[in-house]
């Protein structure tokens, strides 16, 4: 939002964020740490009968998400939250990936011990 606020086309038109009651507006100048707060207060998931995104390409081998280069999470990793899909959709993907790597992940911890 802070982003958006500042672009020369628009700057003169958006005075600030309506942020929900009881919650301060996020800027550019906003860390993670608000943003985070923010998410975790007001956060919510919706189902969208088009679906979502394919895990694979927001989903390392790890389980964790990429952010988008130039976000102000750029280098960190999380589970992705698609606004497209519910909650359960990200769990069952998730679960299917773990599926196919805990094997993998099983049979190296074998060898190296």
């Amino acid at each position: 939002m802070g982003m958006l606020q500042n672009m020369p086309a628009i700057k003169e038109v958006i005075e600030s964020e309506r942020a929900p009651d009881g919650v301060e507006p996020l800027t550019k100048d906003s860390s993670d740490e608000d943003m985070d707060a923010r998410i975790a207060r007001v956060g919510n998931t919706f189902c969208h009968a088009a679906g979502s995104i394919a895990m694979g390409n927001v989903v390392d081998t790890d389980f964790e998400g990429y952010w988008c280069e130039g976000s102000s999470h750029s280098g960190r990793k999380r589970v992705p939250s698609a606004n497209h899909d519910s909650l359960p959709g990200h769990r069952l993907c998730a679960g299917r990936k773990a599926a196919d790597i805990i094997p993998t992940e099983l049979s190296n911890a074998k060898e190296k011990s």
